[in-house]
């Protein structure tokens, strides 16, 4: 069982399952092999908690619609409770938002060492990056692919923390459903909303991080 008052880590990466996590701590751990990462909680208290110790830690905010989703696929749960989840998860930590070093996951997989150099200005930390390379991106997917792979040396692909063409083809029915159902579509409107109201206070503490648009979400009308 999760210990929220457990102090025995460094920096910490979590946000809502599927918005990067896995990535962000590989691209972190190999560039800085002796810290202590607490990752992939996905638990409010535990986030709130490691604000009040005051550890440095990044905060991983995905569409609605694409971690929804992606962790329908992955937990084999309907659409609609991934949805609730992403409400209720970002409800829980709404009046912190603002203390929180919020990276989205466009820049998570794009522009990972921006995101370590404005986590270092932030925090006053001096954390290691490496460069965010092909090569270097192919080590991090191989070491997430690890504890996704079956004795026979087979990929789960509904559930490896990577790009899934696979997964991409499973998507397309759970966003149809989400159009055609009309309490599905007031769940998505209420997620849309928390997005917009972290991706603003990301970009209004991490300006470098966020572009000056309003943070596109589908609006599936």
């Amino acid at each position: 069982m999760a210990n929220c008052f457990e102090r025995g880590f460094d920096f910490w990466i979590d946000g809502y399952p599927r918005s990067a996590s896995n990535f962000c701590v590989q691209a972190f751990q190999l560039a800085n092999p002796g810290v202590r990462i607490r990752n992939s909680r996905h638990l409010p208290p535990l986030i709130i908690q490691a604000l009040a110790f005051q550890k440095p830690g990044i905060f991983l905010l995905r569409k609605p619609i694409d971690a929804a989703c992606s962790w329908a696929i992955y937990s084999e749960f309907p659409v609609g409770p991934c949805l609730d989840y992403y409400v209720d998860f970002h409800r829980a930590l709404r009046k912190h938002r603002s203390h929180l070093f919020i990276a989205s996951f466009e820049m998570v997989i794009g522009g990972f060492p921006r995101v370590i150099a404005e986590c270092n200005r932030t925090f006053g930390t001096d954390y290691a990056w490496r460069e965010h390379a092909p090569a270097f991106i192919q080590q991090c997917f191989a070491l997430i692919d690890g504890p996704a792979t079956d004795s026979e040396s087979c990929v789960d692909e509904r559930r490896v923390s990577r790009p899934s063409p696979m997964r991409q083809t499973l998507k397309p029915q759970l966003v149809e459903q989400i159009q055609t159902q009309p309490a599905l579509k007031t769940k998505l409107d209420l997620a849309n909303e928390l997005y917009l109201e972290f991706k603003s206070a990301g970009r209004r503490h991490h300006s470098t991080l966020f572009n000056s648009s309003t943070a596109q979400v589908p609006t599936l009308t």
